[in-house]
């Protein structure tokens, strides 16, 4: 999966388990873990059991962040059922600020969307990909497939993304159990001209992270209207184009320091 392509602000205030993070001292902040490896990026929370949790207070979301020396790996674990509608239409923003500040400049928008077999088929064959009869035959197996878009909110960081050449991308998954969302994310650590969307940041250093969902859903993304142009409401379910107006946006910060290299 590694080139899947995820009228008011409420901003929470922090509560629950502090882990001190130097540069960001007065901040929610948590530390990440080094891996030796890539991680699998499947929604699942299997591969994080020995991870300690932070937890929002306010939204009672988990959270936890581990990184090598080319990404940023973390998961997200919505347990309030009041999000699980709300995320389904919004995906969710995440922001990283390596000056410290919590200012929504950078960052990339992760939706999760459903589409049925027939839409998986004309998506693919639109990107000029021929499909033989089996792979036909397995996609019409199942009523409904997953697509994973990503998108970044800096239009200037989106231009050079369209004429870069990057050997990284963002990748992420979404699972639901139960009442439980689990979102799982990689983000690159690196930015440069060929990689607009990495954080900008090396291991051992410190970025804010900003976790934002919910709300009035922006205009469609570029991503995300050259794929809907020629589907309908009716023919492409689980991609409302809004959220209706009054629906609260939840956005907090945190204050990650990344492990140095090992």
């Amino acid at each position: 999966m590694s080139k899947r392509i995820a009228a008011f602000s409420l901003i929470l205030s922090s509560i629950g388990f502090i882990t001190a993070v130097p540069a960001f001292s007065e901040d929610l902040g948590a530390r990440s873990v080094w891996t030796a490896k890539a991680m699998p990026i499947d929604g699942l929370a299997d591969d994080w059991d020995d991870d300690p949790m932070t937890v929002h207070g306010k939204t009672k979301v988990e959270f936890a962040f581990r990184n090598d020396t080319d990404n940023l790996y973390f998961l997200l674990a919505f347990k309030d059922p009041l999000f699980q509608s709300t995320l389904e239409k919004s995906g969710v923003t995440v922001y990283f600020d390596t000056r410290g500040e919590n200012k929504k400049e950078r960052g990339i928008k992760f939706t999760k969307l459903m589409l049925t077999a027939d839409q998986l088929i004309a998506r693919r064959r639109s990107q000029g990909r021929t499909l033989t009869d089996q792979q036909i035959a397995e996609i019409m197996a199942e009523p409904f497939h997953p697509l994973f878009l990503y998108d970044i909110v800096n239009k200037k960081d989106r231009e050079q993304m369209a004429a870069a050449k990057p050997p990284l991308y963002p990748d992420f998954n979404a699972t639901v159990d139960g009442n439980v969302w689990i979102f799982e994310f990689k983000i690159p650590l690196v930015k440069d001209e060929n990689q607009p969307f990495g954080i900008g940041v090396e291991p051992g250093r410190d970025v804010k992270i900003g976790i934002e969902w919910g709300g009035r859903t922006e205009p469609p993304s570029q991503q995300e209207a050259n794929f809907m142009r020629d589907l309908s409401e009716r023919d492409a379910p689980g991609m409302d184009s809004r959220i209706r107006t009054g629906t609260p946006k939840y956005i907090f910060w945190v204050a990650v320091g990344l492990a140095p290299k090992s």
